[in-house]
C-alpha cells in the first residue's frame, strides 16, 4: 500500500474515531443527569450503573485506538512509518495492512505480551 494510501486511511479512522467519541461525550452527560442509583427501583439503578460503566469502557477504548492512529500518523510524518520501535526492523506489510497503527513487528508484539502476562501472573504483582 502506498504511503499516501496508508495516510488517508489512517486520518479516516482517526475522524471516525474522533465522532466516536463525541458521540459518546454527548451522551454521557444524559446518563449524569440521570443521576443513577436515585432511583425507585434497585435493577432500574444497576442497570443504570452498568451501562454506564460499559459507556465508560468503550470510551477508555476508542480512545486507546485514537491515540495510536494519532501516534501513526506522527511516525508517518517522521519517516518511522513500517519501523518496529522496539527492534528496528521493518515490520510486515501484511501486518501494516492488517493493522494500519501497529508499531511492534509480530515478534516483539509476542515477546511483549509474553512479559504482561508474565508480570500480571507474578506473585508480585
Amino acid at each position: 500500500m502506498a504511503i499516501t494510501d496508508v495516510k488517508a486511511k489512517l486520518i479516516a479512522e482517526r475522524d471516525r474515531l474522533r465522532g466516536e467519541l463525541n458521540g459518546l461525550a454527548a451522551e454521557v452527560p444524559m446518563r449524569a443527569a440521570d443521576e443513577p442509583g436515585y432511583g425507585n427501583h434497585l435493577a432500574d439503578d444497576a442497570t443504570d450503573t452498568e451501562e454506564a460503566e460499559k459507556t465508560i469502557a468503550l470510551g477508555r477504548h476508542l480512545h486507546s485506538l485514537l491515540e495510536a492512529a494519532e501516534h501513526a500518523l506522527e511516525r508517518l510524518d517522521a519517516g518511522a512509518y513500517g519501523i518496529c520501535e522496539d527492534c528496528g526492523q521493518p515490520i510486515n506489510p501484511e501486518r501494516l495492512e492488517a493493522l494500519p497503527h501497529a508499531t511492534l513487528c509480530i515478534q516483539c508484539k509476542s515477546k511483549r505480551e509474553k512479559q504482561s502476562r508474565f508480570a500480571f501472573n507474578s506473585p508480585e504483582a
